[in-house]
């Protein structure tokens, strides 16, 4: 008789895991994950938006008043709603909602006469009616209290009279009442001059603050582009350049990869995968690339990378010494 002794070794989870989109993790061969965009996660760089309102909004015109879901202050004052414009903009003055959104840029800000009390995102002549666009012009509000976040965007906007087109998101934040924009692309045309503002107006038209070299009348172009404003008192900003984040549609154009160059034929913010690594390595990495407005380089997404084990089981016979060995 021998005595027959199993040694197993392994260092990881023998159960499904789920993890946010940029954690790693390690696992046995053969197990299943679950990687999800985490929409609470603040350090994200992609947020997908599953609960959008899409606006339908005709040239040069203001949207129904909007709830922001949360209290914002902007230049020392307090609202809860907005309009959100088809040229690129929200206002907080509400009682010109459905009426006339100015398209005509022909001076710089701070100025009277143009539209204030306004987040320009930036301003700029969209035409959301064009014959053959399929731009969304939409809004929601993402998270919990006392850090939510009222987003609005503009997905594959026409610019007036072209095919070009513009991508922006506008964010406020609540508590901390910053804001931010992010440009996926934003090109230069020949209408208007190729003009286009992106900056904070204050309601009297006095004060603005401005992202250097966007204002009237220079001509320039973005993609993949973040800024943040930051209250600086009660009446001032302070304007700073930050990471790209992409606000993602649900349904957009998104595509899960794997860094052995898969593509995995999804378009949901929840991946469910066995990872398999390939040529040598017992690692494999999760990411998304995503693209809008055309922009020429894909935007890459943070990183899941997944440590696969190998189980390995030794045994051993020790010969029976009460019979000889002979059992």
């Amino acid at each position: 008789l021998s005595l027959i002794t199993f040694t197993a070794s392994f260092n990881a989870s023998l159960y499904a895991q789920n993890l946010c989109l940029g954690s790693d993790t390690t696992i046995c061969a053969g197990s299943a994950i679950t990687i999800e965009v985490c929409p609470n996660t603040a350090d994200t760089n992609v947020v997908f938006l599953n609960n959008l309102t899409t606006i339908n909004l005709g040239d040069d015109q203001y949207s129904g008043i909007i709830p922001i879901g949360f209290s914002f202050t902007f230049y020392g004052n307090t609202y809860t709603q907005c309009l959100i414009s088809s040229n690129g903009y929200i206002s907080f003055n509400t009682n010109t909602a459905g009426g006339f959104s100015p398209w005509n840029i022909n001076a710089a800000v701070p100025n009277p006469a143009l539209p204030r009390n306004t987040i320009m995102g930036p301003w700029q002549d969209y035409n959301p009616a064009a014959f053959g666009s399929n731009g969304i012009v939409g809004y929601t509000t993402i998270g919990s209290a006392p850090n939510r976040r009222f987003v609005v965007i503009y997905k594959d906007m026409f610019m007036f009279g072209t095919q070009q087109e513009g991508c922006s998101a506008i964010v406020l934040h609540e508590t901390s009442n910053e804001i931010e924009v992010f440009l996926d692309e934003k090109p230069v045309v020949a209408w208007n001059n190729g003009a286009a503002i992106e900056a904070t107006h204050n309601n009297p038209g006095n004060a603005a603050t401005v992202v250097p070299g966007r204002n009237f009348p220079t001509q320039w172009t973005a993609s993949l582009d973040g800024q943040r404003w930051t209250p600086n008192g009660s009446n001032n900003y302070t304007v700073s350049p930050i990471p790209y984040r992409a606000y993602v549609l649900s349904n957009g154009p998104t595509m899960w990869q794997t860094t052995t160059g898969a593509t995995i034929n999804t378009n949901t913010p929840v991946l469910n995968i066995t990872p398999n690594p390939t040529g040598g390595s017992n690692q494999i990495g999760y990411f998304i690339n995503y693209s809008s407005c055309a922009v020429a380089n894909l935007f890459t997404s943070d990183t899941t990378w997944v440590t696969v084990n190998n189980v390995t089981v030794s045994a051993n016979g020790i010969d029976d010494i009460c019979s000889a060995g002979i059992g």
